[in-house]
């Protein structure tokens, strides 16, 4: 059984074999399908399409996971050996739910030419902590929320010249709610009254990151709080917070040969301290560091 992980994809290898232990024989006619073993339900159609033959008696397949439920998936291969009998072999996949990261797996492993699979726990945990370290540096998430949440803001402070409610960034306007009052006492604003800018926002793949009046009065200033229900984060993950994910990601794996800080050998006079930063890493994150929020 190997786990894989939703929006992954999963190379699948079938070896047919003489018998158990013996040499690998030629098969032809090679199909593959994927249910899900708790209710049967298909995963991949049966087919040929996409089945590769990388050596004899071998075969493999890219499945594409997406957005696949997490559950154990039953592959099962169909083939035809040279007795022009039909054979078959199976396997359990187990598809886990995705770590939010910036930046995945695979693309990780390439950067770091790792083709087996017995660092992937350590791999994951280097791009979940990196993805943690740049929202802390960033002072925001990158991702987009799933579904909505309520968050309170003070009013005093978070208001601009013009204004403008300065709010964390929304990524959408799906399920947008706003309510002024304060704590016990809230009341909804009609959503006609306001709008979520600036207003090219989507255009440019940007987050929302204030809320305007659409009246000269605004219905917040004589609020001491505004309560707001929002998907909240980015629309999508910026390429160079996705990058810098990975480049902090693959310093983090590196740093298990320097516990200490220094790599290479300090007795032989080769060793050097591991930088506390990374420019690289910095200069990708610079347009999108934001001031602590109140």
């Amino acid at each position: 059984m190997t786990t894989y992980l939703q929006g992954s994809t999963a190379q699948l290898v079938a070896t047919w074999l003489n018998y158990p232990g013996g040499a690998a024989q030629p098969v032809t006619g090679v199909t593959i399908g994927i249910v899900r073993i708790s209710n049967g339900a298909v995963a991949l159609a049966t087919t040929a399409t996409g089945v590769t033959y990388p050596a004899t008696g071998v075969n493999a397949y890219n499945w594409v996971i997406g957005a696949l439920a997490p559950a154990d998936y039953l592959v099962t291969w169909t083939a035809t050996d040279a007795q022009a009998d039909t054979i078959t072999a199976t396997e359990v996949a187990t598809v886990a739910a995705s770590i939010d990261t910036y930046g995945d797996l695979a693309t990780l492993k390439a950067m770091l030419a790792i083709t087996d699979t017995s660092r992937d726990a350590l791999l994951l945990a280097d791009l979940k902590a990196a993805k943690e370290q740049i929202d802390n540096m960033t002072g925001r998430s990158f991702l987009p929320a799933a579904t909505a949440t309520t968050r309170t803001i003070r009013v005093d402070g978070n208001v601009d010249t013009d204004g403008n409610l300065l709010v964390p960034d929304i990524a959408s306007t799906t399920d947008l709610a706003v309510e002024t009052g304060v704590p016990g006492a809230y009341a909804s604003l009609v959503s006609t009254s306001y709008y979520a800018a600036p207003e090219d926002a989507p255009t440019i793949g940007a987050p929302y990151s204030l809320l305007r009046s659409a009246y000269l009065a605004t219905p917040w200033i004589y609020q001491p709080y505004v309560r707001i229900t929002a998907r909240w984060g980015w629309p999508a993950t910026p390429a160079s917070v996705t990058k810098a994910g990975l480049l902090l990601a693959s310093r983090l794996y590196a740093r298990r040969l320097s516990p200490e800080g220094v790599v290479g050998s300090v007795d032989w006079g080769g060793g050097l301290r591991v930088a506390r930063t990374d420019a690289d890493v910095m200069a990708l994150l610079s347009a999108y560091m934001l001031p602590g929020f109140a």
